[in-house]
C-alpha cells in the first residue's frame, strides 16, 4: 500500500482552481460581479456581534 497512489490527489486542487479562475479573469473571459449587480434588493450591512450565537439565531434576531 505504501506505493499506491493517493485516491484524493496531491493536495493542490485548490491552487489549480484559483489559477484557472485568475487566468480566465486576466484574459477577459470572466467578469466577477458584486452582489449589488446581480440582485437589486441585496443590502450589505456590517454588524458587530458581541454575544455568542449561531447563524440561525442571528438571522432570527435580526429579521
Amino acid at each position: 500500500m505504501k506505493n499506491a497512489l493517493n485516491p484524493y490527489g496531491q493536495g493542490n486542487s485548490a491552487k489549480f482552481t484559483v489559477d484557472a479562475i485568475e487566468k480566465s479573469y486576466k484574459e477577459g473571459l470572466l467578469y466577477i460581479k458584486s452582489p449589488e449587480e446581480v440582485i437589486n434588493s441585496f443590502k450589505r450591512k456590517m454588524t458587530l456581534i458581541t454575544e455568542y450565537m449561531t447563524v440561525n439565531e442571528f438571522e432570527i434576531k435580526m429579521h
